[in-house]
């Protein structure tokens, strides 16, 4: 029988959380206004990695669009860097050999964590939006709430 190492939220530590990246585009030239926008549009996108200290860092990758009358139209993106320590993590890391890499290993955490990990980074980014979106056309934007699960099945650490 595999044995089971308990995970507790409790174990994150969260030692860094910072907008690395914020930019919103100008539409003063566009045809439209602020309130022409009714819906918008997020293609959101997560990466992680693991130091030689075992730190887990998450970079959330957030463009944010409208499409008005057919036409998309950019109006920002955003990046945030989030870096974790887990303090059992050496109870919960297996390293697995790939065959495709001879004496390379990589990491194999269980899934929940990286669920829980993406799940922190995402909601602290909405947060930073709000934010730092005040007086933009980004203004009305709140991030969708999603399934971190949808995330990590383009994330590995």
């Amino acid at each position: 029988m595999e044995k089971k190492i308990p995970f507790k939220t409790e174990h994150i530590e969260i030692l860094e959380a910072k907008l690395t990246q914020f930019n919103v585009n100008d539409i003063s030239e566009e045809s439209f206004t602020v309130k022409d926008i009714e819906t918008y549009n997020f293609n959101i996108n997560a990466e992680s990695s693991m130091t030689e200290k075992h730190l887990i860092r998450i970079i959330m990758d957030v463009s944010i669009s409208t499409n008005i009358k057919g036409i998309d139209y950019p109006l920002g993106k955003m990046k945030t860097q989030h870096i974790f320590q887990i303090k059992n993590i050496e109870e919960l890391l297996s390293l697995n050999q790939d065959s495709e890499k001879a004496n390379k290993s990589h990491v194999d955490l269980p899934d929940v964590i990286g669920a829980t990990l993406i799940g922190l980074s995402y909601s602290d980014t909405r947060g930073m939006l709000i934010s730092r979106a005040a007086g933009t056309i980004l203004s009305k934007v709140i991030l969708p709430v999603i399934n971190p699960n949808r995330l990590t099945e383009k994330v590995s650490l």
